[in-house]
């Protein structure tokens, strides 16, 4: 059974019947029972149209887990929101509407986080991003859902816990992209320490109701920033001179952090001016950072885009060779046995390079990192074993 074709039908289906309804309740000026029916159809159109791209992933062994992940939770969001149309939830929870509401939106960025995570456990230079954003990815939803149901007094606490969690894990997550394919960028450690310490001062100032931060916080937050932002433009498969672009990005984006930190400092002690240099040169520095970041974005894609494609290796039947002993050319059929004018016997076999480990193919590949999965490789290794 094709699982795409089914869920276009359903798709179809569900949009026919909204129409349907939705002209019936309109000509009628029929009750909320038909608006209801019409945001139910309307709902299960838009899960099938999500759940369509989903579905060509779960024969692929890498994507599959990421893709159960991302189903179920399409499939939670799709029964709990019903429940909110049919108002079967707030028959318990009486007069709070806004705050079931509230927990919907909230888990769509969970979930989705959650299947990026689980992605990324399926290579070994993402496995540890991976686990270190699973969980931290559960406390931040803990702790946004409390601040969505308390009061305001209460709320604003538990949210900028969460939003402090979210944003200084997301530079943790960033630093240890690359762990464990066998990297020696060691500078990522410091970026894991200051995003690690920067979360602990934050959630702590947020909890006892701190509002005046020194400059060592905000150093701080630029290391981290700073370091995470590095470790990820490190992955970006760049051939010769394009390996400036990624210099550019990181160089302006310590600038950037510099000038900040600077301006903050100024702005501390009293002595920052109405038009000072300094917030000048940091906004110049984010915008080179920027433009240079998203730069370094399109070369990878162009990279990927002209890299040949693969040769098919199953359809080489035979292959000329030089003879070592007379220098003749002659063409010898694979895996069986040729015999050269000086009565030299050969024998030739191929092989296809694969990463050892993630099995990516590796012909054709310039770079020293499989593209698959990052793990490093020795490109005259490979081609020495063939």
């Amino acid at each position: 059974m094709n699982i795409q074709r089914v869920l276009l039908r359903v798709m179809l289906a569900s949009l026919a019947i909204a129409a349907a309804v939705g002209a019936m309740a309109a000509l009628t000026n029929q009750t909320e029972m038909f608006w209801r029916i019409i945001g139910t159809c309307v709902l299960t159109s838009v899960v099938a149209g999500m759940l369509i791209p989903l579905s060509r992933h779960l024969d692929k062994d890498r994507s599959r887990p990421a893709a159960l992940t991302a189903v179920a939770g399409i499939v939670i969001e799709f029964i709990y929101i019903l429940a909110l149309i049919w108002r079967v939830l707030e028959a318990v929870f009486v007069f709070h509407s806004g705050e079931l509401a509230a927990t919907a939106c909230l888990f769509v960025p969970v979930a989705a986080a959650a299947a990026i995570f689980v992605y990324m456990l399926g290579t070994s230079s993402t496995r540890w991003a991976g686990i270190c954003g699973l969980v931290l990815d559960a406390p931040v939803f803990v702790l946004a859902t409390i601040a969505s149901w308390s009061s305001w007094q209460v709320s604003e606490k538990y949210a900028g816990a969460a939003g402090a969690i979210a944003i200084f894990g997301a530079m943790i997550v960033a630093c240890l992209i690359g762990l464990g394919s066998g990297d020696r960028r060691w500078w990522r450690w410091i970026g894991i320490a200051a995003a690690v310490v920067a979360m602990s001062i934050n959630v702590y100032a947020i909890w006892n109701h701190i509002f005046h931060p020194d400059w060592g916080f905000a150093v701080i937050d630029s290391i981290g920033a700073l370091v995470a932002f590095a470790n990820v433009l490190m992955l970006a498969e760049l051939k010769g001179s394009q390996i400036w672009a990624r210099r550019i990005a990181i160089g302006a984006a310590a600038i950037t952090a510099t000038f900040i930190d600077l301006e903050f400092y100024m702005v501390k002690s009293g002595n920052f001016g109405h038009d000072d240099p300094l917030s000048r040169i940091a906004s110049a520095g984010g915008i080179i950072t920027g433009c240079s970041a998203v730069g370094v974005a399109i070369l990878v894609a162009l990279n990927r885009k002209s890299k040949p494609k693969p040769v098919a290796t199953n359809a080489i039947k035979d292959i000329t060779v030089i003879c070592p002993l007379c220098q003749k050319k002659l063409t010898v059929m694979l895996d069986t046995p040729g015999q050269c004018a000086c009565g030299l016997k050969m024998t030739v076999q191929i092989e296809e390079p694969h990463c050892t480990e993630c099995g990516y193919l590796l012909i054709g590949l310039t770079s020293d990192r499989c593209p698959e999965c990052g793990t490093i490789i020795n490109p005259a290794a490979q081609a020495q074993s063939l």
